[in-house]
């Protein structure tokens, strides 16, 4: 189980994330909803130990700042939009970075098992015949999943998504949204995504939180939560309306 509790976080005087609380649980994938400036990265960054914040936050009912760096990157992946590691590491070798928190020894290598995770890593995402591809030479489709790979291969509790398919295309979102959906079920592990595609909130998500502001306005079943009035406060429009209308082009029956 993943415990927020009274969870605030402030730069400078303004709230960014104000009092809120939620649990998760096993095979749970919660989605982030609000306008931009909600608090949806505020929130990734706390649960990553990237910045300081009020109240408690528990993995296995143990404060996460009771963990080592190294036993809690054995337990919580991050997958973001920014990624700095050298251009000329080839698949494999970034895939390879998320085994070392498990290893014994810094520069020790990788083990046996390391390597199994590494290959399953690179298979589950469809990136086999890239291994040995320098990832400069990718797409921004193909640099993504291997940063996916490389998180699987962490074999983690809890996966981090920070608007993960923003600079995707429609087959490599759906192909990296698939591969994360069946990493939840089959790990049962959690999810936590912030998306901005309502759609694919829809089609992936099991629960959503919603916020304006910083504030927690709702939080419950994802479907439930779509068409919560609420929702039209967080983004100051009439959602259903508004989706519907936009997909319209798409009705069959016309």
């Amino acid at each position: 189980m993943l415990e927020l509790k009274n969870i605030s976080i402030q730069y400078g005087s303004k709230y960014a994330v104000k009092d809120v609380s939620i649990k998760l649980y096993s095979g749970d994938w919660l989605v982030l909803l609000g306008a931009n400036g909600a608090g949806k990265s505020s929130i990734i960054n706390a649960l990553a130990r990237a910045v300081k914040y009020t109240g408690e936050i528990k993995l296995e009912g143990k404060k996460i700042e009771q963990y080592s760096p190294r036993e809690y990157a054995k337990r919580v992946g991050v997958l973001s939009q920014l990624h700095e590691k050298d251009p000329s590491l080839s698949v494999t070798e970034v895939v390879s970075l998320g085994r070392y928190s498990h290893s014994k020894r810094l520069f020790s290598g990788l083990s046996k098992i390391d390597t199994q995770k590494v290959q399953q890593a690179i298979a589950v995402t469809g990136l086999t015949e890239y291994a040995e591809r320098p990832m400069h030479t990718l797409s921004g489709g193909e640099r993504q999943r291997a940063y996916l790979a490389q998180v699987f291969a962490q074999d983690t509790e809890v996966l981090l998504l920070d608007e993960p398919v923003n600079s995707l295309d429609m087959k490599y979102t759906l192909s990296l949204l698939d591969a994360i959906d069946i990493w939840r079920k089959e790990k049962q592990g959690i999810v936590i995504s912030a998306l901005h595609d309502l759609s694919l909130a829809a089609c992936f998500g099991s629960r959503a939180l919603i916020l304006l502001k910083g504030e927690q306005l709702y939080e419950g079943d994802i479907k439930e939560a779509l068409y919560n009035p609420k929702i039209d406060t967080a983004y100051d429009l009439p959602v259903v309306k508004t989706m519907q209308d936009i997909y319209s082009f798409w009705d069959t029956n016309k």
